[in-house]
């Protein structure tokens, strides 16, 4: 509802609100300032990359006499006037870009912030609905404490080339260029999941997760900067929650001075390293390719965020293509114009690998430690043309690791392209998002590689695995590469082999988020991602247990896209549970077959009776380990406790698994494979006497459940199994989550993962918990038995049980599955309640009751007959 300016009582709108409001007396100024609907904001801006067409940039370095300089494209004319609406970005900035709340004076005066469909806005750092001030982003004159005002919402402000980018309009269009694509970028990167679980910048995070609010990012415009510019943060470290500013500098140089801030490619780049530093939990630095891939990272966001549906992704992209123009060529006479050839880089970024050479030796500065020599610069004997400018810059500084690893991640999008088209684009910013968050703290580029392959498999079952390994093998990221940790580039090692010929390649995972409940009168289905590296998939078969038959199964899932396959499972009988999987199997006489992990499911309508995000209650649960099998080490050596995952060591995640504010969970003490005695603080203390409780356990209080239906337990949960000791037979880890009736197991689920395998994802887990008992409790148990030789480490969040409490109604009445609803279906029910066969696995429990009896024989009868559903 928005609000007329003079409200009247017969104004329908007005009266909607008074209607609807707990507060007597409300002012159209309380209302219309913080129950938010964005009214349209309107910026002149560059649409295009750069001031001028900067990307794809040109196909050839020009040769002398060959001016291509196309500043003379460097109009403020070339400007468009862009109106951005509630709607256009209520997505991922509710409120938003511009602070709606206005300014107010008694806080205490605003109506509830609970009220059905509206956001309330909170105004930040004093700026108004009308200044480069929002929730996302403050931007700045230098380092004044100035924003830019445009009272009318129209940041519409002249230009004039020939005065300094300082003065006063062409320093206001610097700042609304700034505003606006920063906000672009911030609703871009929440797309595609930098959102604020994640730890994205915003002033109020609107109880979505992450630290609480007052992070959003500063920028200031023309801060005495003359590098382009630069992100820092500015209160304790980059943890969500700190505070950063991003700075844009005046570029001098060649006539006129340029305004960083209006390329495109700067501004993308600069805040992307915000991004990667949040992303990587503190590890925002490093030496060597740690830090380099941070540079990687901004300049392929940068091309990413710039291109438009038109460009060619193969083509030649130079990174700053307008600020870099003091980087130009600098010969006799006409001089050519090299910077929209090469930007600020030594090479431009493209898929001809004459005109970017680069491959991982590439980034190996040793002659005697590395186990091949760096290599040259040069492509089938030949040598591309190099930035003057950069290229005596040293092989593992951070811009050469930046270049290779950027050049990698756009070989991905362009290979994705060959059968996606420009959707390419976007996908491969989601996974490189995705990848970022499931790397280790200060990774190497083989480790980044294969958090970035994780990413597909874990969102797209690794449907474009063979397209991201092409890619990467391309520029010597193949399978077997190795390298040093991230901290050097000595002795990297190169492979030009996209995946092993592995005939048991094959892999079938569930969709993120399965259902819970399946119905009871209509078939329910659910999706599998299938991927087969080695040979193409035969078939996908959906199967369940126990009793298969009653919902229809095995049978053969519809293939509904590529490498996405639709299982159907048949209504389900009322109070009953099932574990339903997918089974794939490749062509070929030596076919493989591979299973996806089980879901449970139950039939009817669910309700949690129990959940623990480990917030809170540590006292409730139970804790307990057998003998610590290392004489005089510490009694709780590896044993379970609640806190804060560190992100840090082997295998920690960086958070818990909760949404929202808290960071809890219940986790194992964290091995450290860097310290002495490293395997004295892993799950050491387990012998081999098979008893459920050796090795470490976490037990549940009791959970309250009515005995009469099955439950289904979730969680989420990390394992990792590390191989420390070349001699370890892999036989001797065990990781369970059970359900203890009465005191004793009675189903649970394994949580293992091969040995060598470490995991920092969460992931989510169902297992059916059987009906009866009077106690009920969950036991997370991990052993690592003797010789203790494997480095074990866990944690557990976020668990509920459901339980079935009704059942819909409907009349499932065709009982032998002809297609007719008569007296044979009466017949046929007589004689499975009798204790005949039931081939069409039906339902006997027609009225849904909870029994299967007479009853249901008469109300069939009386359906059958003309009377409603019972």
């Amino acid at each position: 509802v928005r609000l007329p300016s003079n409200p009247s009582s017969d104004d329908a709108a007005w009266e909607c609100m008074v209607k609807h409001s707990d507060l007597s007396v409300l002012s159209t100024h309380d209302l219309t300032m913080h129950f938010c609907q964005p009214e349209p904001v309107t910026f002149r801006v560059y649409t295009d990359d750069s001031p001028v067409p900067g990307t794809p940039g040109l196909a050839t370095l020009p040769g002398s006499g060959q001016n291509q300089d196309t500043e003379t494209y460097f109009s403020p004319a070339n400007r468009q006037l862009v109106t951005v609406t509630a709607g256009d970005v209520e997505d991922w900035s509710p409120c938003g870009w511009l602070n709606e709340g206005g300014t107010w004076e008694d806080e205490s005066t605003n109506p509830p912030t609970t009220r059905p469909g509206f956001r309330h806005c909170r105004t930040s750092h004093g700026g108004t609905a009308s200044q480069t001030c929002g929730n996302n982003v403050r931007v700045r004159r230098g380092a004044a404490d100035e924003t830019v005002a445009a009272p009318s919402r129209e940041f519409d402000f002249p230009m004039d080339l020939g005065l300094p980018p300082d003065a006063d309009d062409n320093l206001n269009t610097a700042i609304t260029q700034v505003f606006y694509l920063a906000n672009v970028w911030h609703d871009r990167m929440y797309r595609f999941g930098f959102n604020e679980a994640a730890g994205n910048f915003q002033e109020d995070n609107f109880d979505l997760g992450g630290n609480p609010a007052g992070d959003a990012l500063l920028i200031r415009v023309h801060d005495g900067l003359n590098n382009y510019g630069g992100a820092s943060y500015l209160q304790g470290q980059w943890e969500d929650g700190a505070l950063y500013q991003v700075k844009f500098a005046v570029m001098t140089g060649p006539a006129p001075d340029r305004s960083a801030a209006l390329d495109r490619g700067v501004v993308f780049h600069e805040l992307t390293h915000t991004m990667v530093a949040r992303l990587l939990v503190g590890a925002s630095g490093g030496p060597k390719q740690a830090y380099g891939m941070h540079e990687g990272w901004a300049d392929f966001f940068a091309v990413c965020l710039t291109a438009q549906s038109s460009d060619n992704l193969g083509a030649e992209y130079p990174m700053f293509a307008w600020a870099a123009r003091e980087n130009d060529l600098t010969t006799t006479g006409d001089p050519p114009i090299s910077h929209y050839y090469f930007g600020a880089r030594r090479f431009p970024y493209s898929a001809d690998m004459f005109k970017n050479p680069v491959t991982f030796a590439h980034i190996d500065p040793c002659t005697s430690s590395s186990p091949v020599r760096p290599k040259a610069f040069t492509y089938e004997g030949q040598t591309p043309p190099q930035n003057p400018e950069v290229a005596g810059r040293a092989r593992d500084e951070e811009y050469t690791v930046g270049l290779v690893w950027a050049t990698m991640l756009l070989e991905c999008r362009n290979e994705l392209s060959v059968s996606m088209g420009w959707a390419a684009n976007d996908l491969a910013m989601q996974l490189v998002i995705e990848g970022i968050k499931l790397c280790p703290i200060r990774p190497n580029l083989v480790e980044a590689r294969d958090a970035m392959l994780q990413a597909d498999v874990l969102r797209h079952g690794g449907v474009h695995l063979p397209a991201l390994r092409t890619a990467f093998a391309k520029r010597g990221l193949g399978w077997g590469a190795s390298s040093p940790n991230g901290g050097s580039a000595c002795g990297v090692i190169e492979s030009f082999e996209v995946v092993p010929t592995n005939d048991d390649e094959l892999s079938v995972f569930l969709l993120d988020e399965p259902l819970i409940a399946i119905h009871t009168c209509e078939a329910t289905t659910f999706d599998v991602l299938v991927v087969g590296n080695s040979r193409p998939v035969a078939s996908v078969i959906g199967d369940a247990a126990p009793d298969p038959c009653i919902l229809g199964l095995p049978s053969p899932a519809e293939l509904v896209s590529p490498g996405t396959y639709r299982v159907t499972i048949g209504p389900g009988l009322c109070r009953q549970a099932w574990e339903v999987w997918a089974t794939a199997t490749t062509e070929g006489p030596n076919a493989a077959s591979k299973s996806s992990p089980p879901m449970a499911v139950a039939a009817g309508v669910v309700e949690v009776v129990f959940a623990r995000d480990m917030e809170s209650g540590t006292s409730e649960w139970a804790i307990g380990m057998a003998t610590p099998w290392v004489s005089g080490s510490s009694a709780t050596a590896g044993a379970w406790f609640r806190g804060d995952p560190s992100g840090g060591g082997a295998v920690h995640p960086a958070r818990d698994a909760t949404p929202g504010p808290g960071y809890q969970c219940w986790m194992t003490e964290q091995h450290n494979p860097s310290a002495a005695g490293a395997l004295l603080d892993d799950v050491d203390s387990a012998t081999a006497s098979g008893n459920d409780e050796d090795g470490v356990w976490l037990r549940s209080p009791n959970i309250p459940l009515d005995a009469l239906s099955p439950a289904i337990v979730e969680f989420q949960h990390w394992f990792a199994s590390l191989k420390v000791n070349s001699a370890d037979t892999g036989n001797d880890v065990e990781a369970r989550a059970d359900w203890v009736r009465d005191g004793t197991t009675v189903s649970g689920v394994g949580m293992s993962l091969p040995r060598g395998d470490a995991s920092t994802v969460w992931r989510q887990r169902r297992f059916i918990a059987p009906s009866g008992g009077q106690t009920h409790q969950v036991r997370l148990h991990f052993m690592d038995l003797p010789p203790h030789d494997t480095a074990v480490e866990g944690g557990i969040d976020e668990l509920r049980v459901y339980q079935v409490i009704s059942c819909a109604d409907c009349c499932d009445a065709d009982m032998n599955r002809d297609g007719n609803v008569d007296q044979d279906d009466v017949a046929y029910l007589v004689s499975v309640i009798g204790g005949g066969d039931n081939p069409a696995c039906i339902d006997p429990d027609f009225n849904h009751d909870g029994n299967v009896d007479q009853t249901d024989i008469a109300d069939l009868l009386s359906y059958v007959g003309g009377d409603g559903c019972p």
